[in-house]
Order: C-alpha cells, then structure tokens, then sequence
C-alpha cells in the first residue's frame, strides 16, 4: 500500500472559507485587556449565578429562582416575559414576582460581591471593581 492510499482527499477551498470568515465577522474588542475584562466579568457572574442557585435550592426558594431564572436569564436576552405572563405561567401575583425578582438580585449582587472578595487582595482593589461593576459603591 502506497503513502496516503486509502485516504480521501479533500480539495482546500481558501476563496469560500475566506468568504465565511468575512460574513461572520467576529466582534473583537480592538483592546485585549477589554476582551480579557469581558471575559473575566462574564466568569465572576456565572460562578455568582451557580452560587445563587445552589443557595436558593439549599433553603427552598425553588419558585423564586425559577421567576429570576424566567425572567433576568431569558435567552435570547429581551426575550423575557412580562411580569403578568411570569405571574400566570407560575401561578403567582404580579406583586409576588416583582418581590421575588428583587429577592434574588439581591442575592446575585452578594453572591457577585462575595466572589469579588475572594479575588481582589485589598479593600481599594475590592472598591474600585465593585464600582466598575456595580457603578456605584456597595
């Protein structure tokens, strides 16, 4: 048997994957360090989120984790339902999700805010993200 017998051989199209390229041009920040910052806030919010979802679920608050999950984790984002729907689809009071809502952004922020800790090595470092994040002091 020869070298390569056997093997399809597949032609490389450069002109169409350069296209596609083109076509799908990806959103790049123009600054790594931006890219890197996006990337690091996204991980600290998801690592908060499982955080939150784990103490709802450890202290009973299932229903209110499934309003906030319905509601501030709706994909694709603005996709979410009213206040009214949620009330419905849940079987709850409009004042019911509202409060509920509140509940658990409250704790997504302490859950945000508690990770923050855990990565910064001083108070001044801790302020001055929290304020980038949050825009304004805790």
């Amino acid at each position: 048997m020869k070298r390569g017998g056997g093997v399809t051989t597949v032609p490389l199209d450069f002109q169409s994957a350069e296209g596609e390229i083109v076509r799908h041009e990806l959103s790049v920040p123009a600054d790594v360090d931006d890219l890197f910052y996006q990337e690091w806030v996204r991980a600290l919010f998801q690592r908060a989120v499982d955080d939150l979802r784990t103490s709802a679920r450890a202290s009973g608050r299932e229903t209110m984790l499934r309003v906030f999950e319905l509601y501030d984790l709706s994909e694709p984002p603005g996709a979410q339902p009213t206040y009214a729907e949620l009330a419905r689809q849940l079987g709850l009071t409009s004042t019911t999700v509202t409060n509920h809502l509140a509940a658990m952004r409250r704790q997504l922020r302490k859950h945000v805010l508690d990770r923050l800790r855990d990565l910064t090595t001083t108070d001044e470092e801790f302020e001055t993200e929290s304020r980038r994040l949050f825009g304004a002091a805790r």
